[in-house]
């Protein structure tokens, strides 16, 4: 690969990252949430991504407020937090 292909590859993905980052953490639970399969214990995925959050140890307010909703999501009741199958 040559260093222009790799500085562009590089570039293309700082510019990913940014825009992700700039996503509001509303959209990125709402598509999150409609990306889990159907049967998916939601309660269970969201436990699974707070904990990812947790890991991450950061403290970016829209981490924050990702995790927050996705805590809301963990504290459904089971059987209410399963997709249905169709």
């Amino acid at each position: 690969m040559s260093t222009q292909t790799a500085s562009t590859g590089q570039s293309a993905g700082l510019r990913e990252r940014r825009s992700i980052a700039a996503l509001k953490p509303e959209d990125v639970f709402m598509a999150w949430l409609i990306s889990l399969p159907r049967g998916t214990d939601v309660a269970c995925a969201a436990k699974a991504e707070i904990a990812r959050i947790d890991r991450a140890a950061s403290t970016h307010a829209g981490l924050s407020r990702l995790r927050d909703l996705l805590a809301q999501a963990a504290a459904l009741q089971p059987g209410r937090a399963v997709l249905a199958a169709q």
